[in-house]
């Protein structure tokens, strides 16, 4: 049985997936992928994905991975990870980004903190 590549093991992106095998049980399976960004060094995966339900017969509810890797020695290795584990949060997140988002291209460059004086005794 294939157990597919982990995303250590990966050495393109187009191969990462975020299928997980124990043995010849699938626990985790992957929905979808997108890559989010790739400077040929770092990229940015965002993963649907769904992890096993502990009785083994079905599937939890999906979730997202937004998983940074570094490419080492012509593999791709994960350094980070974020997960949106419910809808609620996914909401949350698409809200506060969409906010910002349209604030990137308004917003001038912030002008640094003055230092502080500090007084002499």
């Amino acid at each position: 049985m294939d157990n597919g590549l982990l995303a250590t093991d990966a050495k393109s992106l187009d191969a990462l997936t975020y299928d997980y095998f124990k043995g010849r049980i699938q626990l985790r399976r992957q929905i979808s992928k997108e890559i989010l960004s790739n400077t040929g060094v770092w990229a940015d995966v965002a993963f649907l994905h769904q992890d096993r339900s502990p009785d083994a017969v079905g599937w939890k509810p999906a979730k997202i991975t937004i998983a940074r890797f570094k490419r080492v020695n012509g593999i791709w290795r994960k350094q980070s990870h974020f997960n949106v584990n419910d809808a609620r949060r996914a909401d949350r997140v698409v809200c506060v980004l969409s906010r910002w988002r349209s604030m990137m291209e308004t917003v001038g460059a912030l002008e640094p903190e003055p230092e502080l004086e500090l007084e002499q005794e």
